[in-house]
This record gives C-alpha cells, structure tokens and sequence, in this order.
C-alpha cells in the first residue's frame, strides 16, 4: 500500500530552522533494529551522524534553513540512491519515501519510510496507477483551472476503491478563504478569482506533486492528500493555513492583502461515499460564525 506498514523502518527527522540543522527526533522499533541500534541510542542525535557523508555533503549544500523553508524532505526524496549507516560503521541501502509531518514557523519534521525494493516497486505502480486514472476523469474549473468539483469527487471515489483494494490511505482538506464574500465586494470579482488563485498556489507549493487541489464550490478548495491519515492531515492543513497568512496577496495596485482560510478535513476510509463526504466537510465549515476565522476542524463522519 502506499504510505506505509506496520513492518516498515520509519525515522522521524526535524529540520530545526533556527539552529541550521537536522535531527532525529524519533524512530521506531524496526528502523532501530535495521540499523544496530536501541532507539534511544538515535532519538536526538543529529541525523548526519547516521548517513554517508557524500548524503550529508548534499543536505548542507541544498537545504536552506530560512524562517519559512521546508525543503529537507524534498531534497532528500529527490536523492537516486539512499543509505544509512548501522552502528557497525556498514552503509545500507533503502527506498526512501519522505511523508509530511508537522510544522511550526521554524521547525518542520518528516518521517522518512525504508522500504526493501520490491514492496517499494507495487508502491509505485499503484501510485503511477491512480495518477493516470485521475488525469482519465479529468475536468477544469473554467477560471481557476484545477480540476472542477465533478472530477474531485470521482477522484475520491477512486480513492476509495484502492482503500478496500490496497489498503491506501488518504484525507480529504476543504479550504474555505474567510471574508471572501466581503473581500469580492470591496475589490471586485476578478480580484477574488485572482485571490482564489493565489491561494491555490501557495497550497500547490506546499504539497507534493500527486496531491489534488480542486474546487469544492465557488468558495471553496478541496485538496485529496494520498498516504495521509488523521495526524499526518491535521499537519499538512495547519501548515497550509500559516502559509496562506505567511504569503499576502498582492491587489492590483500592488498593494498586499493579508488572507486566513478555514479548513475542514477527514479521513477517506469508505465510510461515505463522495458526494457525502464532500458535503460532510461543508457543513464543519457551515457551522463558523462570521467571527470565526482561520479555524482547522476535523469533520466527524
């Protein structure tokens, strides 16, 4: 299945902006025994300490540590050949998945899934398998052109076959901009799709290239997150929340807009069926008084 299993080594590295570094913050049972070690011989050390030096070369000339940088998971997922070091000083080679963690202004965490190659292989035939069949259903919102509210929902609907099939695991996030009626009011309608556009941006570059950001209505986002569960959601979305606030957008007379979004998320475990799903999450969002803003709620199903 795509994200990964209960046997899988899994370690849990920070990339700590504020101190220029990577650390090991946690790890389990089979990654510590992969590698020689108890777990508390690895949890707070720095993770250069367990990779070859030409990865560790890698890392400081690619990763940058500003105050809103988290691009150590790309860089390391971005690696053709990765290895760690046991504690018998051996090099030892895995697929590398990088899945998102949680984030802070300056500390973002992944976890970094070992994988041997074969179960590596159906992952990515799986995974190469669903990109193809959403891009098959594929339809475009005409003024945002990302896929419109129709295709989102076979998308999810796809989605939960390969959950009963292949055990895949998946959230889906519903994005609502707050003030976005006023905001179309003070500044016009084409203002607010442009809004609506950059918001859709600054999601895109904070998510993984396979993740879908469609529309969910003409004021709202929806975003289908593969290998992504309860916790690992609730991070991607409050990350997606600061960035959105991180990243004013810029009105016509260049003038910076400050913008907050709303955000209602669940689990895609076939409980419901799409449409249902879909509408479960609006109704979260429904429920906010007009006072309530840049609110992150977990829709219960």
């Amino acid at each position: 299945m795509l994200g990964y299993r209960s046997n899988d080594a899994v370690i849990t590295v920070c990339q700590n902006n504020q101190a220029k570094s990577i650390e090991i913050i946690d790890l389990n049972e089979a990654a510590a025994t992969s590698l020689g070690y108890a777990k508390t011989e690895l949890a707070g050390r720095s993770f250069s300490s367990i990779i070859p030096m030409r990865l560790s070369t890698l890392l400081i000339e690619y990763v940058e540590y500003e105050d809103d940088a988290h691009d150590a998971g790309t860089v390391l997922s971005r690696m053709q050949s990765f290895s760690l070091v046991t504690k018998e000083k051996k090099e030892k080679r895995f697929h590398l998945k990088v899945v998102r963690g949680e984030s802070t202004k300056d500390r973002i965490s992944f976890q970094l899934v070992l994988q041997d190659a074969i179960d590596a292989r159906k992952d990515n035939a799986l995974y190469d398998l669903i990109q193809t069949n959403f891009k098959g259903h594929e339809i475009l919102h005409p003024l945002l052109q990302i896929p419109n509210l129709a295709s989102l929902e076979k998308d999810i609907d796809l989605t939960i076959y390969y959950h009963h099939k292949a055990q895949l695991r998946a959230s889906l996030v519903l994005l609502q901009p707050d003030h976005l009626a006023s905001l179309e009011h003070q500044y016009g309608e084409t203002q607010r799709t442009d809004m609506l556009k950059h918001i859709v941006q600054v999601c895109r570059s904070n998510l993984r290239p396979g993740d879908v950001v469609a529309t969910a209505s003409d004021t709202q986002l929806g975003i289908l997150l593969l290998d992504a569960v309860s916790d690992s959601t609730r991070m991607v979305a409050n990350r997606l929340r600061w960035q959105i606030a991180a990243h004013p957008f810029a009105l016509s007379d260049t003038s910076p807009l400050n913008l907050s979004a709303s955000i209602a998320y669940a689990n895609i475990d076939g409980a419901l069926p799409a449409k249902e799903l879909v509408a479960a999450c609006k109704q979260s969002l429904a429920g906010l008084s007009p006072d309530e803003t840049n609110q992150l709620m977990e829709t219960a199903l």
